[in-house]
C-alpha cells in the first residue's frame, strides 16, 4: 500500500490532463432527462395498465408494455445522438461517423472501438460509459416494475 500515490496527486494529475469539462455537463444533464423521460413513461405505462386491467385485456396490456419497452429504447438512441452531436460539435473526431460508433460502443461499455480521441479528450469514455450504465440501470428498474405490474394484475385475475 506504501507504493500507492496519494488520492490528491492523482486527482491533480487528471485535472491537469483535461483540459474539457463539458462532457461532465452533458453527463449530468443527459441523466436528468434520461431519468425524466423513463419516470414519465413509467408512470403513463402504469396509468394505462390501471385503465386497462378493469377491461382485463391482457393482449393491451401487453401491447402497451411493448410500446414502453420500444420507448424507453428509443430514450436510448437519443442519449447516443446527444454524445454524438456534442463530440461532432466539440470536433474530437475529425468524421461524424466515427463519433457515432465511438459513442455507441462506450455507452454500451463494449468500449472496443479502433477509434482513438486525442490525448486532451481522454477522460471522454469515461464520461460516455458512465452514463450509459446509469441510463441502463434506471431503465432496469422501470421495466422491472412494469413486468411485476403485470405480473400482479395476472395473479389477481386468477385468485
Amino acid at each position: 500500500m506504501d507504493s500507492l500515490p496519494k488520492l490528491i496527486d492523482v486527482l491533480i494529475t487528471v485535472k491537469a490532463a483535461t483540459e474539457h469539462y463539458e462532457p461532465l455537463a452533458i453527463a449530468v444533464g443527459m441523466l436528468t432527462l434520461h431519468g425524466v423521460c423513463i419516470l414519465l413513461i413509467g408512470k403513463i405505462f402504469h396509468s394505462c395498465i390501471r385503465l386497462i386491467h378493469g377491461g382485463g385485456n391482457r393482449v393491451l396490456s401487453i401491447l402497451t408494455y411493448m410500446i414502453a419497452t420500444g420507448l424507453i429504447l428509443c430514450t436510448h438512441f437519443l442519449d447516443i445522438l446527444i454524445w454524438t452531436y456534442t463530440v461532432i460539435g466539440l470536433k474530437v473526431f475529425d468524421n461524424d461517423l466515427h463519433a457515432f460508433y465511438y459513442i455507441g460502443a462506450y455507452y454500451t461499455t463494449v468500449g472496443t472501438t479502433s477509434f482513438v480521441v486525442p490525448q486532451n479528450w481522454q477522460i471522454l469514455p469515461i464520461f460516455i460509459s458512465f452514463t450509459g450504465i446509469f441510463s441502463a440501470s434506471l431503465s432496469a428498474a422501470v421495466l422491472y416494475s412494469m413486468i411485476n405490474t403485470l405480473m400482479q394484475n395476472e395473479a389477481s385475475k386468477r385468485a
